[in-house]
C-alpha cells in the first residue's frame, strides 16, 4: 500500500462463470502503458471481434476504453483498470427475468451482470387487447428465444425484454385488431405460429436474439363478458350434449337394426342351408333308390339272361341228343339198307313200297247217335 499512489484497497471474491454465462468488461486504457497492453493482446489466445477490430467505446487524446465478453466456464479476476457492465432490464416487480402467469413486467426490475447463454423464456400478459368487435382481453403467453450474438445485443439494446414486451404486444394486438371476438377464439391456435408474430421476430434477430417459440396460455375478460361467454359455453355444450346423447341413440338404433338384418339374414341362410340340406338328402335317397333299382334291375336281367342261357344250353344239348339219336337212327338204317343190299334185295322196290305203304292224309268222321248218315265228297285232285 502505497499511500502517495492509492487511496484504498478492498478484498473482493473473483467472479465465477458457468459454462453458459458470459460477463462483458470494460477496459481503461492510458497512452503510457497502451502500446504494451495492445502488444499483450495480440498474443492472447482470446478471439473477441471487437479487439480484433480494435473499436473503442470511448476514445478522447489521452484515454481510451475497449469493451470485451469472458465466457464461462472460468474465474475472472478484473485488473485496477476494469469494470463489468450492469444490465438493468425489465422484469417482475420480484426481480425475475423470467416472471410468472399474469404479472406486470416493471422496467429496470432485473439487474445483474452475468448474462445466460442458453436457450431461455419468459411470461407477458399483453392487457386490455380490443378484438374488432371492441371486445376487451389480456392474453397470456411464454416466448422462448435464445441469445446469438452478445455483441449485436449490446449494440442494438440495452433491455432486450422491454423490446420484447414491445413487439409481442404489438403483433397480438394486431392479431386481435382483424378479428372479432368469436373468431379470435377460433384462430387462438395460431399462436403457436411463428408467422403470428413478424415483428417480434425481426426485432429479436436485430438485436441478436432468435425467436424460438410462442406457447399461448389462455386469456381473460372481463366479468360480464366472461358470464356470457360461459353461459354460451354452457348452452353449446348443452346443445353438443343433446345432438350427442341424440346421435347415440340414432347409433345405438341403427346398431340394433342392423343386428336384427344381420341376425334375419344368418336365419334365412340358416333355413336356406337346412332346405338345402334336405334337398340334398333326398336327392341322395333318390339316387340310392334308383341304384338299388338299378342293381335289382341288373340282378333280374342277370337272372334272366342266366335262365335264357341254361334254355338256350339246355335246347342246344337237347338238339345235340335229337342229333345224336337221328344220327344213329340213319346210322342203324344206312347198316340194315347195306345188309339188305349184301342180301341182293332191291332197295329202291323196298324203299318205294315202304313210303307207298304210308297214308299221306288221315280223315276222322263223327257222327251223334240217331242222327242221318253223313255223305263226303272227296275231291281227289286236292
Amino acid at each position: 500500500f502505497d499511500e502517495l499512489n492509492h487511496e484504498t484497497i478492498e478484498v473482493r471474491d473473483a467472479i465465477k462463470l458457468e459454462a453458459n454465462e458470459a460477463i462483458v468488461v470494460y477496459r481503461e486504457l492510458r497512452e503510457e502503458w497502451a502500446e504494451t497492453l495492445d502488444e499483450a493482446e495480440e498474443g492472447s489466445t482470446e478471439k473477441n471481434p471487437r479487439e480484433e477490430a480494435n473499436v473503442p467505446v470511448a476514445q478522447d487524446q489521452k484515454n481510451r476504453v475497449k469493451r470485451r465478453i469472458v465466457h464461462g466456464p472460468t474465474v475472472f479476476i478484473p485488473a485496477h483498470n476494469e469494470w463489468l457492465h450492469k444490465f438493468s432490464w425489465h422484469g417482475s416487480q420480484n426481480g425475475s427475468k423470467t416472471g410468472a402467469h399474469n404479472d406486470t413486467k416493471v422496467a429496470h426490475a432485473v439487474n445483474f451482470k452475468k448474462i445466460r447463454c442458453m436457450p431461455d423464456h419468459m411470461y407477458y400478459t399483453v392487457r386490455e387487447m380490443r378484438t374488432s368487435d371492441d371486445a376487451k382481453l389480456s392474453v397470456h403467453v411464454m416466448i422462448f428465444y435464445v441469445l446469438e450474438d452478445i455483441e449485436k445485443m449490446l449494440d442494438n439494446s440495452n433491455d432486450p425484454p422491454g423490446d420484447f414486451i414491445s413487439a409481442a404486444g404489438a403483433d397480438i394486438m394486431a392479431f386481435g385488431a382483424s378479428r372479432t371476438y368469436e373468431e379470435f377464439l377460433a384462430d387462438s391456435n395460431q399462436f403457436g405460429e411463428l408467422s403470428t408474430f413478424p415483428i417480434l421476430s425481426e426485432r429479436m434477430e436485430s438485436i441478436g436474439y432468435r425467436l424460438l417459440k410462442v406457447v399461448y396460455r389462455g386469456y381473460d375478460t372481463s366479468g360480464q363478458l366472461q358470464n356470457m361467454q360461459e353461459n354460451a359455453i354452457s348452452t353449446r355444450t348443452r346443445l353438443r350434449l343433446e345432438f350427442d346423447q341424440a346421435q347415440q341413440e340414432q347409433a345405438n338404433m341403427q346398431m340394433r337394426l342392423t343386428a336384427e338384418e344381420k341376425r334375419a339374414q344368418q336365419q334365412q341362410k340358416l333355413e336356406e342351408s337346412k332346405k338345402y340340406h334336405q334337398q340334398k338328402l333326398a336327392a341322395l335317397d333318390y339316387e340310392a333308390k334308383l341304384k338299388q333299382q338299378d342293381l335289382e334291375y341288373k340282378a333280374k336281367l342277370s337272372q334272366k339272361d342266366e335262365s335264357h342261357s341254361q334254355q338256350i344250353r339246355h335246347k342246344k344239348e337237347m338238339d345235340e341228343l335229337d342229333v345224336a339219336k337221328m344220327q344213329q337212327i340213319n346210322s342203324a338204317r344206312l347198316n340194315m339198307l347195306q345188309q339188305m343190299k349184301n342180301l341182293n334185295v332191291d332197295l329202291t322196290q323196298f324203299l318205294v313200297a315202304e313210303v307207298g305203304s304210308k297214308p299221306t292224309q288221315h280223315m276222322l268222321f263223327e257222327t251223334t247217335g240217331g242222327g242221318a248218315s253223313p255223305h263226303v265228297h272227296i275231291n281227289k285232285n286236292r
